[in-house]
């Protein structure tokens, strides 16, 4: 199990990396229960709000530091490296390059993501596309 869970976490940010907005049908439950992104509206909710991150950060590399596997859930701790190449947030496309912690939880029902938490470090996201003042942190 845990192998499997795992490799569909990996599947998941290796489309995510494509651009394959549409492919991620492939692997998220229909059902699927967000806390953070996707939030209250199943598969549809959840790949409309990648859809929005990619038009954002159309070239995001997720570099996994680590996961952890327990039962049907695996937890993925990453840094996010892309460029503001898009609206965010309310935020026109700056140009400016983003390097934010992230990790995100998977619950993996049948080969497919069936609920997840998201989070990550926006407030370093930001700083660093010039929102908020004061230093980002050196280490995500």
């Amino acid at each position: 199990m845990a192998n499997d869970t795992t490799k569909v976490a990996r599947r998941f940010y290796e489309l995510l990396e494509a651009g394959d907005s549409d492919a991620l049908y492939e692997i998220v439950a229909g059902d699927f229960v967000g806390h953070g992104a996707g939030a209250g509206g199943g598969a549809d909710a959840l790949v409309q709000d990648l859809r929005t991150w990619l038009k954002a950060f159309p070239d995001c590399r997720y570099d996994i530091v680590r996961t952890v596997t327990e039962d049907d859930t695996v937890a993925v701790h990453m840094t996010i490296r892309a460029t503001h190449g898009g609206p965010f947030a309310g935020v026109p496309a700056t140009g400016r390059s983003i390097e934010v912690g992230g990790t995100d939880i998977w619950r993996v029902v049948d080969g497919r993501l069936a609920e997840g938490w998201t989070l990550c470090d926006v407030g370093t996201l930001f700083m660093q596309i010039g929102v908020l003042g004061g230093p980002a942190p050196a280490d995500v």
